[in-house]
């Protein structure tokens, strides 16, 4: 939270995450304006998994807007597990094989160090480890907005 203004979320500089606790929980970002909407910013993760099921509804536009990256280079990961669900609109299809992704998973201002540079596999997924154990995610790619990496153990609608 941003004490200054109390209605908005900005994770600063490094790797910063939104994590649901609890269990039915619905996030909606699907009414933040794509640009210039400072409500929510600087964030490079968010988890769903809570402690039961919950949803997360977002554009993939919104990749930018949370980021705070204003290029093709912003990636955005969405954590969760079996159960939760991803209500994703403006996706398009999953990244061809070959997609690089590059993530400073250890926000030092560089993608050099391992496990930071990935290439998307024949089915559009990328094997990584952010934080919470090793996961595979499926690459949603588009040069105008970024990069969303979706947990594969998330229903995505």
């Amino acid at each position: 939270m941003n004490d200054a203004a109390p209605d908005t979320i900005d994770g600063g500089t490094g790797i910063d995450s939104i994590a649901l606790l609890g269990a039915s929980l619905n996030l909606d970002f699907t009414n933040l304006t794509r640009f210039g909407d400072s409500r929510v910013e600087s964030i490079e993760r968010i988890d769903i998994t809570g402690t039961g099921n919950n949803t997360l509804a977002i554009d993939v536009s919104q990749v930018l807007e949370l980021t705070d990256l204003l290029s093709a280079s912003a990636v955005l990961v969405i954590d969760g597990n079996a159960g939760d669900t991803v209500n994703l609109s403006g996706e398009g299809s999953v990244a061809p094989a070959g997609t690089v992704v590059e993530v400073d998973i250890n926000g030092n201002g560089n993608v050099t160090d391992p496990g930071e540079r990935m290439t998307a596999t024949s089915n559009g997924t990328v094997a990584a480890n952010f934080g919470l154990g090793p996961a595979s995610y499926w690459v949603y790619s588009d040069s105008t907005w970024g990069k969303l990496l979706v947990n594969t153990a998330v229903t995505i609608l």
